[in-house]
């Protein structure tokens, strides 16, 4: 994820938290979260490959 994808979800989990999203910016939550823990599942598993080669 890009430094601005970033400061992009912290800013609407911010927004989230206070109930302030619109109905657009909580589908694009949704979108970013999941994309986030796809990536997270994604580095997650090439350290337990790297791992098992050593």
């Amino acid at each position: 994820m890009s430094a601005g994808d970033v400061t992009r979800l912290q800013w609407l989990l911010e927004e989230h938290a206070d109930n302030a999203l619109g109905t657009n910016e909580r589908a694009e939550l949704a979108a970013r979260a999941a994309a986030a823990e796809a990536l997270a599942q994604r580095k997650e598993a090439a350290a337990t490959v790297l791992a098992q080669r050593r």
